[in-house]
Formats: C-alpha cells, structure tokens, sequence
C-alpha cells in the first residue's frame, strides 16, 4: 500500500471512527463531565495545600487552625477518587456499546453477503476483525476521546487560575501548550502506518493459524505438518518485531512529551524564583505583588496543567491502534453482496413460507469471473411438493454453485428460479 493510500485509508478511518463514536455521545459526554468534575476539584486541592504550606512554614500558623484545610483535603482526594473510579465505569459502558453494536453489525454484514463473497476473504480475517481488531477500539472510546476534550478544558480552567496572578506565567504555559499537540500529530502520522502493518501481520498469521487446525489431518497424512509448524513459528516472530517497533514508537515519543512538559514547567519554576530574587526591582518583567502563597499555588499547578496534555499524548497511540483496526475492520464491512436482482426496483412480495413448496429452475446459467467456462448452464429442474431429489456430481460440477443459487446467495446470469410459480427474485432475501 503506498503513501497515497495510506493517507486516504487513515481519513476514512478516522471519519468512520468518529461516526461510530456517536452511537454512545451520551455516555462520552458523561465521561467528559466526571473528568472535568475532577480537575476542578483538584485546583481546590491545589490552593488548600498552597495555603497550608504557607500558613505553616512562612507564617508559623498553628495545626489547629490549618485543621479545616486538612480536613478538606481528605475530602477532595476522597471524592476525586471515587470521581476516577465512575469515569472508568462511564468509560468502559461507552466503550462497551459501541464494540457491541459494531461486532452486531459485522456479523449482520456478513449474513447479508452470504458465504460466497465473504470466501474473498479468509476465515482468520474475519475472525480477527471481529475479535482482536473491535477489541482494540476500546482505548481510543475509553480513553482517547474523552482526553481530547479535557486536555482543552482542564488546561483553560487552569489558565483562569493563573493569569490573573501572573500573566507572565500564564504566557508561558499557554505558549509552552501547543508543543505537545504539535508533535502528538507528527507522531501519530507514522505510529498509524506501524500500527496497520501490525494488525495486517495479525491478520495474516491468523489466517494461517486457523487454516493449519482445519487442514491438520490431512498435513499429518502428506507429512508436511513440521514443515507448517516452522510456517507459524516464522510468522509469529515477524508478528513479534512488529509489535517491538510500535512499542519503540509509542515509548519514544512518550519520553519527548515528558521533556517538553518537564522543560515548561522549570521555566515557571525559574521565572517564580527569579522573581522573587530580584523582587526589589521595579521592573514590569518580574511579579512585584505576586506573594508566596500565589506562586506556589502557580508552581503546584503548572504539572497538573501539562497532565491532561500528557494523558493525550499516552493515549493517542490509542487512536493509531484504533486507525489501524478500523482499517481491517473496514475491509469486510467493505464486501458487497453479489449484484442482486432485489437492487432492481422490483415490488417485493410479502411472503410467508407455506407448509407445502414446489422448485422450477429453467435454464440456468452461472458464470463466475474469473471462470473460463460457466459454472452451471441450462441446467432445467422440476420439483414438486413432497419430493426428494439427490443432486450426484464430480467435485466442481456445480452442485454448491446449484444451492448458493438457491440461497440467494449469488444471482444467475440467465434463467429463472420459481418457488410455487413465484419468482425468487421476487422474494425478499430475509423472509426466504
């Protein structure tokens, strides 16, 4: 797959994920709320433990009457955690019910293709886009989503703490911001790519897995079984180094936004205590009326305003896992049904099965594309009600291509089938 359409999958994945996303808004947005319920009542904590520091150190203020801070900090860490404890819960049901509507839609997709257009495909495949690859969107509902809108939120509320204490300090974080983003986006451009390449090996190994279990027997019979087992050993390893380059990226990049987040907050620490160094210069560069307490309250909430911006940058692997998922989960929702007559605008029937049904197939004719010959040709049956017929062939005579017809499942080019003198094309596909 080249860079062209590498870039042109990654947007219809996000596209599609975002779609998906609003099936559960409701829950997101709850998780949203619980989050930011909890960054305000941390900046509370943030002040009490400023202003105890204060009190007890500088001004040599008695623990009885710092008791009332201390008591309220008990509280918040109290109710914050409970706070932590319903957004994983909020998290995990927005999560949930998205997966599970996804793996129903999946499943509803691949009945409707029937057997012979989900054969484009192997078995693994499926399995895996259903399993492994639903499984994997968990992080980006859970997680990702919600942690964009906070690292907007929690960081502004927290500038509309600081700026009025010290627009310097306010500068500096909100210049020191966009970095993290900035470089989440360039790593994400290739974490995405690494994280596809990943689930198609995935994929692949799988496909091989499970065909090795179901063609065990006969491979035991033609002594190639040790031969096939070397296969998956090999294939495994490739799936291993795979995972170790996401996991090299993911690492990385996580260790760049602790640097920039780190390097940001010294700044704020240099500038407070500079500040108060030269506190006896006049000069609009330096806080003059800025006291202690305030500057420990900035200092002790500069980390908690990189926190949320750090969160994002942990789980935005996440969304490349999710990406890349969303991209193989898209190759089976991209099947098409065999190009059926119950496109055409006909006026469907409202059919019942009776108790008693008779078959007519005149003239049938099946031709595959990639067949040089029909499958099936002007092949003529007559049933009639109570019979049984035994259809005899040679393997490849078109005895399945016979019944998938019967199925619905693929469309002659030629011919009719009739189920009591009704066309079944005529029939909707669900009742028959």
């Amino acid at each position: 797959m080249n860079t062209t359409s590498n870039q042109q999958a990654y947007k219809i994945a996000t596209r599609w994920l975002k779609t998906l996303a609003k099936t559960s808004r409701l829950w997101v947005m709850l998780s949203i709320c619980v989050g930011l319920t909890s960054g305000l009542l941390l900046i509370v904590e943030m002040y009490c433990l400023a202003h105890i520091t204060y009190a007890a150190y500088i001004q040599q203020t008695s623990r009885v009457t710092l008791k009332p801070y201390f008591i309220a900090i008990l509280m918040l860490i109290a109710l914050r955690a409970c706070l932590a404890y319903m957004k994983e819960r909020v998290s995990f049901q927005a999560s949930s019910r998205i997966r599970n509507t996804l793996r129903i839609k999946l499943l509803s997709h691949i009945n409707a293709v029937g057997p012979v257009v989900a054969g484009q495909l192997s078995t693994g495949a499926i399995v895996n886009a259903m399993m492994e690859q639903v499984e994997s969107l968990h992080d980006f509902f859970a997680y990702y989503l919600p942690q964009m809108s906070l690292a907007v939120l929690m960081p502004a509320a927290i500038l509309a703490f600081v700026f009025p204490l010290s627009h310097v300090c306010g500068v500096i974080l909100l210049v020191c911001a966009p970095l993290i983003p900035l470089f989440m986006a360039l790593v994400g451009m290739g974490a995405s790519s690494l994280q596809q390449k990943h689930f198609q090996t995935l994929s692949r190994m799988s496909s091989q897995f499970l065909d090795t279990i179901q063609g065990l027997v006969t491979l035991k019979l033609m002594g190639k079984s040790q031969s096939q087992v070397k296969k998956i050993f090999s294939s495994s390893d490739i799936y291993r180094i795979k995972i170790m380059q996401v996991l090299k990226v993911a690492f990385l990049s996580s260790a760049v936004l602790e640097l920039f987040s780190a390097a940001s907050i010294a700044l704020v620490a240099v500038y407070l205590g500079l500040g108060f160094i030269n506190k006896g210069m006049h000069s609009h560069l330096w806080h003059v009326n800025l006291s202690l307490q305030s500057a420990l309250f900035i200092l002790l909430l500069a980390p908690e305003f990189f926190l949320p911006l750090r969160q994002l940058g942990t789980h935005y692997h996440a969304k490349a896992k999710a990406v890349g998922a969303a991209v193989e989960i898209a190759k089976v929702l991209s099947l098409k049904p065999a190009a059926s007559k119950d496109t055409v605008q006909q006026t469907k029937q409202v059919w019942q099965a009776p108790e008693q049904l008779s078959l007519k197939v005149d003239l049938l004719t099946v031709q595959y594309q990639a067949a040089a010959k029909p499958a099936l040709q002007d092949v003529s049956i007559h049933v009639n009600a109570g019979e049984k017929l035994a259809v005899l062939g040679l393997s490849g005579s078109g005895k399945t291509t016979l019944f998938n017809c019967l199925l619905k499942f693929i469309d002659p080019v030629s011919g009719v089938i009739k189920i009591n003198d009704i066309d079944l094309q005529c029939i909707d596909s669900q009742a028959w």
